[in-house]
């Protein structure tokens, strides 16, 4: 009897070891250098001081960004990063913490669904695609809407695909509810997408529905969206004019927005941002044919997977404004279809082992080799000397991750593996030179140069010139002396930069009113300045000395009152 279960027990053992190896790694990978890395402008230096702003103010209903109001997206990624930022601090790890638990509440998700409706291996290899996936941990680690708005249209578009099973309301009203603060998230794409995913699959599927309209579930998703639209509105009459006209239609049927690329642009974000995952839909797709056919019976989950993949491409392809990110919500049906095919057959995983061990080589041979000629290639002595030092050390990660997805070719544990380890080994691998474009892009070491030489609290002056993240490491807003808002990364602000500049307390001045500052400096101030406008550097460094010069801007002062040294 012993004999008879001991190899039983053994194989249980390994494999719990097996996978809780990968998932290490792959939890590991998410948090990696997001305490460390600084925070990058414009995106991440925006939406960390709107919520930094949140907390010093006490409003979390209404978004300020260097203390004028930023209405360019809603409000709940802003108080979720608010809420973060007042519990831990106003630290790089507090800001992109909502990030990373949004991004594990999806994987949470992906893996509840698939064993409820696929199988239990599938449903534990979705979570891994998922985590593992290079735009899944991209995004997770920025602090950026997308990873946040992942987890509510994840959530509604299962509620509403598991409403169909059911008569009652319940899942209707969490799909409804769930889209709502989606919508509260990025605005109405939020409501777009689930809606376009459940409309189809009743199409297809030949269900009624107008089932989906229930008035119930409509009535909570006015509940969750309105409150906060009509206290917008109360203080901000032009906001349903900038909401739906400038920032919903421009943007998606206008160039206005400067974002247009070529049709193929969020198909190539879509496979690469999914690989090595997505080859396994194009090496299963005998198993999704056979799922389509069968669409109104055992086939259906996989059906409203696959119509889950495809409405976002499709609408985000015709969009004339497109952005990496807004395929992401895409990304857990990609990996929920992949879990599924690679458990069910044994070849397609052979085949997307070999793919992955193909890719892997050819990205390690030229890194390996390459690196020096890349490094060459890149700006920043930063970073050209990280890419230098660290790049063969990848390449040699790739190679040895090559080998394991060839084993994978006879071995399934090592196929699985090869598959994880890819973009795990990858990411890792490239640590620091995220850290040296982190510090490239950010304006960390600037701050720490003026708090270095001037007293807490000093006022910053930007002559024509704006770093997002600056007013987040000073702990205070930024003046900017400009003839132009544009120097200040915000639609809104742009948009209402006169009315906002005749606000009292502004910090929107007249581009000639830094020079009155700098002859009465009333408080201790330093002067922001771009490289290369000569005239402002002249007179700034005549008078003040320089602080710090980085290779766009350079920071003089500090001024005393009187104007003198």
């Amino acid at each position: 009897m012993p004999n008879d279960t001991r190899p039983a027990r053994t194989g249980t053992l390994t494999a719990v070891v097996f996978w809780t190896i990968l998932w290490a790694l792959a939890l590991y990978t998410v948090f990696d250098g997001t305490g460390s890395v600084a925070l990058m402008d414009p995106d991440e230096g925006r939406n960390s001081e709107v919520a930094r702003e949140m907390v010093v103010r006490g409003d979390y209903l209404i978004p300020h960004f260097n203390g004028l109001p930023y209405l360019d997206k809603p409000v709940f990624f802003f108080a979720a990063t608010a809420g973060s930022i007042k519990a831990l601090g106003a630290t790089e790890l507090a800001a992109r913490l909502p990030g990373i638990l949004f991004t594990l509440a999806t994987v949470a998700l992906v893996i509840g669904f698939g064993r409820r409706y696929v199988d239990r291996s599938s449903a534990l290899l979705a979570g891994l695609a998922l985590v593992t996936s290079p735009l899944v941990l991209a995004f997770s680690r920025l602090v950026i809407f997308d990873a946040t708005m992942m987890f509510w249209v994840t959530l509604s578009a299962i509620a509403f695909h598991i409403s169909w099973k059911h008569e009652g309301p319940g899942w209707r009203l969490l799909g409804w509810a769930a889209a709502g603060f989606a919508v509260l998230t990025k605005g109405p794409v939020g409501l777009v997408l689930p809606l376009l995913i459940s409309v189809a699959e009743g199409l297809v599927c030949r269900d009624r529905v107008r089932r989906l309209f229930h008035p119930a579930g409509i009535a909570l998703f006015v509940l969750v969206v309105a409150p906060w639209f009509f206290y917008v509105v109360h203080h901000h009459p032009e906001f349903p004019h900038y909401a739906f006209i400038r920032e919903t239609f421009e943007r998606v049927a206008t160039d206005s927005m400067k974002r247009t690329g070529p049709p193929w642009y969020i198909l190539v974000f879509l496979v690469g941002g999914s690989f090595p995952w997505f080859p396994a839909l194009l090496f299963g797709w005998r198993h999704l044919l056979e799922s389509w056919r069968e669409r109104a019976a055992a086939g259906r989950t996989e059906v409203f997977l696959m119509l889950w993949i495809l409405i976002p491409l499709v609408f985000f392809s015709l969009s004339q404004s497109k952005r990496p990110g807004y395929i992401l919500p895409a990304i857990p049906a990609v990996a929920l279809l992949a879990g599924r095919i690679l458990c069910k057959s044994p070849s397609t995983l052979r085949y997307a082992a070999a793919t992955a061990a193909v890719a892997a080589a050819v990205l390690g041979a030229l890194l390996l080799f390459g690196s020096d000629e890349l490094a060459n290639r890149v700006r920043g002595d930063g970073i050209a000397a990280a890419v230098r030092q660290d790049g063969p050390v990848v390449g040699g990660l790739m190679l040895a991750v090559a080998v394991l997805a060839g084993i994978g070719m006879r071995v399934r544990e090592a196929a699985i593996a090869g598959l994880v380890l890819l973009p795990v080994a990858f990411v890792v691998g490239i640590q620091p030179v995220l850290d040296e474009v982190g510090e490239r892009r950010s304006a960390r070491a600037l701050a720490d140069a003026i708090k270095a030489v001037a007293p807490d609290g000093t006022r910053v002056i930007g002559v024509s010139a704006f770093m997002p993240s600056l007013p987040f490491y000073m702990g205070r807003p930024t003046d900017v002396a400009t003839d132009s808002a544009k120097v200040i990364p915000s639609n809104y602000i742009n948009e209402y930069a006169q009315a906002l500049a005749a606000r009292p307390g502004s910090t929107l001045h007249p581009p000639a009113w830094w020079q009155q500052e700098l002859e009465t400096c009333p408080e201790p101030t330093v002067f922001l300045v771009r490289n290369g406008n000569e005239a402002e550097e002249g007179t700034l460094a005549s008078r003040l000395p320089l602080i710090m010069s980085t290779h766009r801007y350079s920071v003089y002062g500090p001024c005393v009152q009187g104007g003198e040294r």
